[in-house]
C-alpha cells in the first residue's frame, strides 16, 4: 500500500504545531507562575531599580490572558484526538485559580493575600496540563499502529 505523502507531512505538520504549542504553553506558565512568587518579594526593588513596569497590572493581565488563550488553543483539540481529561482537569483549576486570584484584591484588602499563592497555583496548574498534554499526545503517537 502506498502513502499518501502530502497527507503525512500534514499529520507532521499537526503533531509539531501541537508540541510547539504546548512548549510555548508550559513556558509562558512557567514564567507566570515565577512572576507571581517573585513579585510580592521584589516591588520595592523594582520601582527602585526602575523596572517598576514588570509589576505592572497590563502585563500581569497580558500573561494572564496570553496563558488561557495558548492553553486553550492547545488542549481542545489535542483532547479531541486523545480523550485524556487529564489535561482538561489541571487547565480548568488553574484558569480558575488564575482568575479567581486576579479578582481577589477587588474583594477587599483582607483577602490580599491569598492573591499570590493563587496565581503561583494556576501557572502551575497550567504547566502541568500542558505537560500532561505532551505525554498524551506522545502516547497516542507511540500507541499507533505506523499505517498511513
Amino acid at each position: 500500500m502506498i502513502c499518501d505523502w502530502e497527507r503525512l507531512r500534514e499529520k507532521d505538520t499537526d503533531r509539531l504545531r501541537r508540541i510547539w504549542l504546548d512548549r510555548v504553553g508550559m513556558t509562558l506558565s512557567g514564567a507566570c507562575a515565577v512572576h507571581c512568587a517573585v513579585m510580592p518579594l521584589l516591588t520595592g526593588l523594582l520601582a527602585a531599580s526602575g523596572l517598576f513596569w514588570v509589576a505592572s497590572e497590563e502585563l500581569e493581565r497580558m500573561i494572564l490572558f496570553s496563558s488561557i488563550a495558548i492553553a486553550a488553543i492547545s488542549l481542545i483539540p489535542s483532547y479531541r484526538r486523545h480523550r485524556h481529561a487529564l489535561p482538561l482537569a489541571c487547565f480548568g483549576f488553574g484558569a480558575i485559580c488564575l482568575f479567581g486570584a486576579h479578582a481577589i484584591p477587588a474583594v477587599g484588602a483582607g483577602w490580599r493575600w491569598i492573591a499570590s499563592p493563587g496565581m503561583v497555583l494556576g501557572g502551575v496548574g497550567l504547566v502541568l496540563a500542558h505537560a500532561f498534554n505532551l505525554t498524551k499526545n506522545h502516547s497516542l503517537k507511540r500507541h499507533s499502529n505506523g499505517k498511513c
